[in-house]
């Protein structure tokens, strides 16, 4: 006889936005829910909210290169324009190779990584799901 197992329809889910370097991370960005990441949110509350301070901190005068990948919020005019005008160099959507796991490591290792070992055990609820992202 078969056993019966419980699962939501719709499970909570988290939008998270996070950057690493060969030194460090960046703190984790959760974004809240409902919340379009259109290209005014990525630049106030990703770029300058998060990416400045923590950079200016964490390179402390250091030289350093920014690295997104093309996503609409991230290409857009005024997007590249604030990495242009605040970051020491950063790779252009026009440089960036989505294919190559060696320049994007997030895509093709990091996230794999985190889910793997965050969803490994069911999250009661969405603050627990944050802490285990955060501890992970």
């Amino acid at each position: 006889m078969g056993r019966i197992v419980q699962r939501s329809a719709h499970p909570q889910s988290v939008m998270v936005w996070d950057g690493i370097t060969s030194d460090g991370k960046t703190p984790m960005v959760f974004v809240d829910p409902g919340v379009k990441v259109n290209q005014k949110y990525y630049r106030e509350r990703i770029l300058r909210d998060i990416v400045q301070p923590w950079a200016k901190r964490h390179f402390a005068g250091r030289n350093w290169i920014f690295q997104q990948d093309s996503a609409p919020a991230h290409k857009a005019k005024k997007t590249l324009q604030l990495c242009r005008d605040n970051f020491p160099d950063f790779i252009s959507t026009e440089e960036w190779l989505a294919n190559s796991p060696d320049e994007n490591p997030m895509d093709f290792t990091i996230w794999g990584i985190l889910k793997a070992n965050v969803c490994a055990t069911p999250h009661k609820n969405l603050e627990s799901l944050k802490a285990a992202l955060v501890k992970a």
